[in-house]
This record gives structure tokens, C-alpha cells and sequence, in this order.
């Protein structure tokens, strides 16, 4: 009988990319987006010291809200990676599923996309989250969602919510020192996932 493997989803990533790093890991064919192994693991890597540098710790969540978008994944492996918990949101979710999913979760943080068929994924944050207007991206005080402290939009520049892409700003306060302990403290038996 075979042994169950004994890693986390990120150190089997990084496993790969040591000795695939040139091998294709990810190609969508409608963006512009074609990563090798080492180009993934690398990109994620920056993306879990961008969440480090956002403020997210081990055991906090992070929910999703996006169709398949490159950034999905970006997300998914960054936040593995350090021990933030993905909490995947159905596409077709109407306002009050996800407002009833938000306050379960005790989600810290919503990334979200333009283009979920016929709902406006910002117009409904703002409905959930009128704070979200007037708030400086990353640090809403929701009185909905005590727990809910950033929107971040995939898309666009959208009021109160944090660019998916300046995500790599925040990396610049953490140091890879940082990304290695913050690794060092998870276990293969961790959830990642809900």
C-alpha cells in the first residue's frame, strides 16, 4: 500500500518547479497568460508575501467570487502558501447567498470579477458594504461584516476595494525570510479550503 505524500499544496508546487522549471504549469488560452512551472511558483510566492504584507495570517479566510480567471489560481496558491483558508463562492450566487455565505465564512477578505453572467459583483458589494465607498481600500469596517476587512476587484479600480494587481505592492514590506517562517508553520493536514 502506497504512502499518502506528507507536503502541502505549496512546498509541492515549489517540489515541481525545482525539477520541472521549465515544463509549461499554466496556459489560458483567452488572456495572455503562460507561466512555467518556475514562473508560477515565483509569481505565487510573490503574491503570498503581497497577502503577508496586506495584513492575512495563518487561519484567516479568504473568499472568492470570480469566474476562471488566472488570477483565481494566483490566489488560490498564494493564500495556501501561507496558511489562509480559500473559501470558493458560487459564480451564480444572488445577493442575499452571498451576504448568508460572507457572515458563515467569517471571511477576512472577497476577491471579486467583473462578468458573472447577469450580476454586477461590485454593485452588490456596495449594497452589502456601504462603507465600502468611502473606506481606503483594505480597510473596511463593515457593520454587516465585522469580519470582512478587504474587497479586492480582479477587474477594475472600483471605490474602497484593493486592485488584484497591487496585491504585488504590499510584497515589498515582506521579506522572503518572512515568506519561509510563515511557510514553515503549516502542516499537509491544515485546511486550505472550504
Amino acid at each position: 500500500m502506497e504512502k499518502l505524500i506528507e507536503c502541502t499544496i505549496g512546498d509541492k508546487l515549489t517540489e515541481i518547479a525545482r525539477k520541472y522549471p521549465d515544463n509549461l504549469a499554466v496556459k489560458y488560452i483567452e488572456t495572455d497568460y503562460c507561466r512555467t512551472y518556475r514562473q508560477f511558483d515565483e509569481e505565487t510566492d510573490l503574491y503570498a508575501k503581497g497577502l503577508l504584507g496586506m495584513g492575512f495570517k495563518k487561519g484567516d479566510h479568504l473568499a472568492i467570487w470570480a469566474t476562471n480567471y488566472p488570477e483565481w489560481m494566483i490566489a488560490l496558491f498564494a493564500a495556501v502558501k501561507i496558511g489562509v483558508i480559500v473559501v470558493t463562492v458560487n459564480t451564480a450566487y444572488k445577493i442575499h447567498e452571498l451576504e448568508y455565505l460572507l457572515r458563515q465564512s467569517d471571511s477576512n477578505a472577497l476577491i471579486i470579477c467583473d462578468g458573472l453572467k447577469d450580476i454586477d459583483s461590485g454593485e452588490i458589494m456596495y449594497k452589502l458594504c456601504p462603507e465600502l465607498n468611502e473606506c481606503e481600500p483594505g480597510k473596511l469596517q463593515s457593520a454587516r461584516f465585522p469580519m470582512l476587512r478587504t474587497v479586492i476587484s480582479i477587474d477594475s479600480d472600483k471605490p474602497g476595494m484593493v486592485r488584484f494587481k497591487d496585491i504585488e505592492k504590499y510584497a515589498q514590506k515582506v521579506s522572503d525570510e518572512e515568506l519561509q517562517k510563515a511557510k514553515s508553520q503549516l502542516s499537509c493536514h491544515d485546511v486550505i479550503n472550504m
